[in-house]
């Protein structure tokens, strides 16, 4: 079933003259300020100390899909955004402005999203990258938070030598992203002494998914055999985190380093853990391998995936190249070439089915690349092929937006 939702055209005019779709314009639960400039984080980190409040920065940049998929599934949450709203003063910061990047580079951020957590005198206490869903973003944000109070308590019992072992697991997860060289040199030394009755020990699972994020370690090779006994004794939720994290973690390293392996990895050892359904690996698989090329801009490799995709599942699939190129306006429309790609998509998508989704499509896209004459041409058709009162009213208020930036240029 095709679909092309209400909101498209709620934002047409605003896309039309940027041609592109930032994260900060997606409207979230969240409390957000905008960071821009030294003056703006120093407001911030007085606003904090009045309120006594963490400071929680979301790194971003306007091409970055998981970024806006983040806005989008978790932001937009009530109770994350109560959450951050309570316990920090919540920044959204570009990283491609003249400050953003500078900061980006200060604190060590290596892709996006990277989520950074401050106390209110600017110490560093934890750091999330990528994309996760709500309860696992939230667990690792109140993990964090937690740092601002039980670090000296650890640290001091630390250097007396009186952790236990779940406590140094607890402390090496303290000390993470605030001290990562610590954190690493006391999560080894554990790491090197646990073993299977530990690792079905629930308080070393979340040590474990952050610190086992290595397809040779002990700890994925146990899963990789006993899976079904450790979500037994364990649960689904940790094993889920657990792979979640290792696929993100994993995926980020291969887009960093733009290496196939890395993602062929991820794809033939850590999917066919992550994935219940078997029937589904091949779209998991498939996805993944779109995920890293969008990423990476390459565009070329993208389109050789999706046509591939294509191939093998053969006669029967009317919407293919309606649903590639709705993914690529969706995620990636602020990326001219693949804007491109979706075009010649959406004319393959004609081809077979001429009918109001397709053309509304084709004149979101035509707008976005700067054509207002072709998406007014290609909207006045999707109007004509509307098929309720509702479709005839979106299309209307397509033409008046494009009608609107037509005027504006």
């Amino acid at each position: 079933m095709k679909i092309f939702p209400a909101f498209y055209t709620s934002i047409l005019l605003v896309l039309f003259t940027l041609n592109q779709i930032s994260a900060t314009g997606i409207d979230t639960k969240v409390n957000f300020v905008a960071v821009n400039t030294t003056q703006d984080w120093d407001k911030v980190k007085q606003d904090a100390a009045k309120s006594s409040k963490s400071i929680f920065v979301d790194v971003y940049t306007d091409w970055c899909g998981y970024c806006k998929m983040m806005d989008r599934d978790v932001f937009n949450d009530q109770e994350v955004g109560s959450y951050l709203n309570d316990k920090f003063v919540s920044v959204k910061l570009d990283a491609e402005t003249e400050f953003g990047e500078s900061f980006a580079m200060d604190n060590s951020v290596r892709g996006y999203p990277t989520y950074l957590f401050f106390d209110n005198s600017e110490n560093k206490i934890g750091e999330i990258s990528g994309y996760h869903k709500k309860n696992a973003f939230l667990k690792q944000a109140k993990s964090i938070e937690q740092k601002v109070t039980q670090l000296p308590e650890f640290e001091s019992k630390y250097k007396k030598d009186k952790l236990s072992r779940e406590e140094k697991a607890q402390y090496a997860l303290l000390l993470k992203d605030s001290n990562a060289e610590k954190s690493e040199e006391v999560a080894n030394a554990l790491l090197a002494n646990l073993d299977e009755k530990d690792f079905l020990n629930p308080d070393f699972s979340d040590f474990l998914t952050a610190f086992a994020v290595d397809v040779e370690s002990s700890f994925f090779q146990f899963i990789a055999e006993n899976k079904t006994s450790y979500i037994n004794k364990v649960g689904a939720e940790s094993l889920e985190s657990y792979l979640g994290n290792l696929y993100n973690s994993l995926l980020s390293e291969a887009i960093m380093s733009e290496s196939e392996n890395k993602v062929k990895t991820v794809a033939d050892r850590v999917l066919p853990l992550y994935i219940e359904d078997a029937q589904e690996l091949p779209q998991a698989k498939f996805v993944t391998w779109k995920l890293y090329y969008a990423n990476i801009a390459d565009v070329e490799n993208y389109v050789a995936t999706v046509e591939s995709e294509f191939e093998k599942l053969g006669a029967g699939n009317d919407d293919f190249w309606y649903a590639q190129a709705y993914e690529i306006i969706e995620e990636y429309s602020s990326m001219g070439d693949f804007v491109e790609v979706s075009i010649a998509w959406i004319e393959k998508s004609l081809k077979i089915n001429e009918d109001y989704e397709t053309y509304a499509l084709y004149s979101y896209a035509l707008g976005l690349k700067g054509d207002l004459d072709q998406a007014m041409e290609k909207a006045k058709k999707a109007k004509s092929l509307a098929r309720d009162s509702e479709q005839k009213d979106m299309a209307d208020e397509l033409i008046q937006m494009i009608d609107s930036a037509s005027e504006g240029n």
